[in-house]
């Protein structure tokens, strides 16, 4: 579920929701934000659990969307059910969190409804997209399209200041090597969202 975004949109959108996170913390403060902001005649199923172990009833869902933890990147708790705790090591990992909640979301999905997947390669996990993809494909989808999120422009010389008071953005380096060429955009970092379609 994350820090509550996805929930907050659910909310906005007038839609049901269903989400997973073991997070002892987020977990209390997406039900807070459920009970104070969330529509009564709507559901809001909210779930203490890895998204690997949620199994949704054939064709139940029209959307879904999840940016996974990275595997020993985004440390978000010390429950026994995170994920890199759960599965120690990075092919445990892939095959039995990433691919099998890939797996879990096609099972949920109706036909020709959509999967929406944030990723992006690190220094630990070098082929974390393509992978991704992958396991998506493994499993019955067709990698339609991929949106390119634009993330914050990052501190540390990212812009000129003249003494005029013009600013102008640097380019900023782009450390990708991997199959996904980003938007080349001066001042901006990018990461996929690939969009799989059941």
């Amino acid at each position: 579920m994350g820090y509550g975004g996805r929930l907050l949109g659910a909310i906005s959108a007038g839609v049901n929701y269903i989400g997973t996170d073991p997070c002892i913390p987020t977990f209390e403060g997406l039900e807070k934000i459920r009970d104070e902001y969330g529509h009564k005649h709507l559901s809001y199923t909210l779930l203490r659990q890895g998204s690997e172990t949620y199994i949704p009833e054939d064709n139940s869902l029209d959307f879904v969307f999840t940016s996974p933890p990275y595997f020993g990147w985004e440390a978000y708790g010390d429950e026994p059910e995170q994920s890199s705790i759960k599965f120690s090591t990075s092919d445990m990992w892939k095959e039995k969190f990433l691919k099998q909640t890939i797996a879990n979301a096609y099972k949920g999905l109706k036909p020709g409804k959509f999967l929406a997947l944030n990723v992006a390669n690190t220094k630990q996990y070098k082929t974390f997209e393509e992978d991704t993809v992958d396991l998506a494909k493994e499993v019955g989808f067709e990698h339609t399209d991929t949106w390119w999120l634009s993330l914050s422009t990052q501190q540390g010389g990212s812009a000129i200041s003249t003494l005029d008071g013009d600013t102008t953005e640097m380019k900023q380096k782009q450390q990708y090597m991997g199959e996904y060429t980003r938007p080349d955009i001066p001042g901006r970092k990018f990461e996929p969202t690939f969009i799989f379609k059941k």
